[in-house]
């Protein structure tokens, strides 16, 4: 069985490469303002401006009721000024 990796930040320089590592065995939820747009059945994306410390909690909370044994959280974000 497959287990559910959260990857925060996943889009960026440091996230990119652990997603897709992670995606060789196990489920991966991408939650960043950029998608990858993989074309892979266990990849999942979830829009977030990082920037934003209130959207970061309600996505987080919806990811939580809706994504089922989340096995592992990386958190790969930082800061850009960007939205």
């Amino acid at each position: 069985m497959k287990k559910t990796v959260l990857i925060i930040g996943g889009s960026g320089l440091i996230g990119k490469p652990l997603v897709n590592e992670y995606l060789k065995n196990n489920k991966v939820i991408n939650l960043d303002i950029k998608n990858l747009k993989l074309n892979n059945k266990n990849y999942y994306y979830e829009k977030v401006d990082l920037n934003n410390l209130g959207s970061i909690k309600n996505k987080i909370d919806n990811i939580f009721k809706n994504y089922k044994n989340i096995f592992s959280t990386i958190n790969c974000s930082y800061p850009t000024g960007k939205s």
